[in-house]
């Protein structure tokens, strides 16, 4: 594992990578490769994925981690990752890249002052699994089954604090499943929660390739 704890650990080169381009997109709102949400109920558009599988993984986990350094060093939390490459996936980057930035933002904000949030990248036999793991507030039992549902805030007031939106998860979901993947969550309640995304090597099927 690689901890993230102070800015001169990843190079600013790649902290702020790509910063210009991405200024305008909010965390957690779902401008996802160039492609607005519409709020009320409208489904996130298909993007331009690759042609061929590549090593979108490794780097995008870093990129992220780097990106969302300040705001873990503000709060105290220890971040740490391990996205050993090649992690290969055929995936719009964009799209992959908000499901990494709404997860790990959540886990941060979500995480105690001392607290600790884990990213694990590793090869499946189908493709690629990513695991964010916190040692944060935790979801209630009863909370889980709804969590991915869009607007749901399982903790209102400190989502209301932090400026949540109550998509962020919704977005999540609808990315990974757009890619033929899945999301689950497992969570115990004031002992903090792992969210783990699995996506598959194979080509996801666009809107307009569908029958």
């Amino acid at each position: 594992h690689q901890p993230i704890t102070q800015r001169g650990e990843l190079s600013r080169q790649e902290a702020i990578l790509g910063e210009k381009r991405r200024q305008a997109r909010e965390i957690g709102v779902g401008r996802v490769g160039g492609q607005q949400q519409d709020h009320q109920g409208g489904e996130l558009q298909h993007g331009q994925q690759h042609p061929v599988p590549e090593d979108l993984l490794s780097q995008l986990v870093e990129q992220v981690v780097g990106r969302l350094l300040t705001q873990a060093e503000r709060t105290k939390v220890t971040v740490t990752y391990s996205a050993p490459p090649p992690l290969m996936l055929n995936a719009n980057r964009d799209q992959i890249e908000q499901v990494l930035i709404n997860l790990i933002d959540n886990a941060i904000k979500y995480t105690h002052e001392g607290g600790s949030v884990s990213v694990l990248a590793e090869e499946t036999a189908e493709g690629v699994r990513v695991g964010v793991t916190d040692t944060g507030i935790g979801i209630m039992s009863q909370d889980l089954p709804r969590v991915f549902e869009r607007f749901y805030r399982a903790d209102k007031a400190r989502s209301r604090r932090l400026g949540g939106t109550g998509l962020g998860l919704a977005i999540v979901k609808n990315i990974v499943e757009m890619h033929n993947g899945t999301v689950t969550v497992q969570s115990e309640y004031g002992r903090g929660s792992t969210f783990t995304i699995n996506l598959p090597h194979v080509p996801y099927q666009s809107s307009e390739t569908a029958a």
